[in-house]
């Protein structure tokens, strides 16, 4: 009986490291799944903002 419990406890633990991997790994693709958004919206901003400036500046030459 106490093997029996004792294998258990390690298939147990195999899982919950299986489940912290899997987790963990998650926590990543989330972390660079943000990362690239907030880059994405932070150069998109960026080439309007420029996009925008390049017009008033040609308007304000005329």
């Amino acid at each position: 009986m106490k093997e029996a419990g004792q294998t258990m406890i390690a298939a147990l633990g195999i899982l919950s490291a299986r489940w912290l991997d899997l987790l963990v790994g998650a926590n990543q693709i989330l972390l660079g799944v943000g990362s690239l958004i907030v880059v994405w919206f932070t150069v998109y901003n960026l080439y309007l903002r420029n996009k925008k400036l390049r017009e008033d500046f040609k308007n304000h030459k005329k």
